[in-house]
């Protein structure tokens, strides 16, 4: 991952830069341990209609998890929430599920005690509060972590 570190310099006025001339990165001046430079990435669960339960994922490399949604795929449920979660310990607020079939819901929060997931950790998604868990999609991006 040595290409990510190309990517980026400290101009000579102490300004991180992209490598391409002209092209200022952030403004202002950073200390270099202020930059962590990392790519995108996200995960899609399509979660079936199932009874309430966890969706685990091994991630093969450290994330930082920067956001959730979840998206309705049938008609509302009375009750029930997905969150995410880093192992045991919840990474996102709850997200409903007990909504009309098209809507999204996205967290509101993210807790940055947990948000950083080791390599080989387990990304998971729990489902909870309804009787059962509808169809859904749930859209979880983070930050590869170099």
């Amino acid at each position: 991952m040595g290409f990510l570190y190309r990517l980026f310099r400290k101009s000579d006025d102490g300004k991180v830069v992209l490598t391409k001339p002209g092209v200022t990165l952030v403004p202002g001046n950073m200390a270099e341990n202020q930059l962590t430079p990392g790519m995108r990435v996200g995960w899609m669960f399509a979660l079936p209609a199932m009874a309430n339960g966890n969706t685990d994922f091994i991630v093969p490399y450290k994330v930082r998890i920067i956001d959730s949604c979840v998206i309705q795929q049938e008609a509302a449920m009375t009750s029930g929430v997905v969150r995410v979660y880093n192992g045991a310990n919840a990474i996102s607020s709850t997200m409903s599920t007990a909504a009309a079939d098209t809507t999204m819901a996205r967290t509101t929060t993210i807790d940055d005690a947990y948000c950083d997931i080791a390599a080989g950790g387990t990304l998971r998604i729990t489902s909870s509060g309804g009787a059962t868990q509808p169809k859904c999609l749930v859209l979880v991006e983070g930050i590869l972590m170099v």
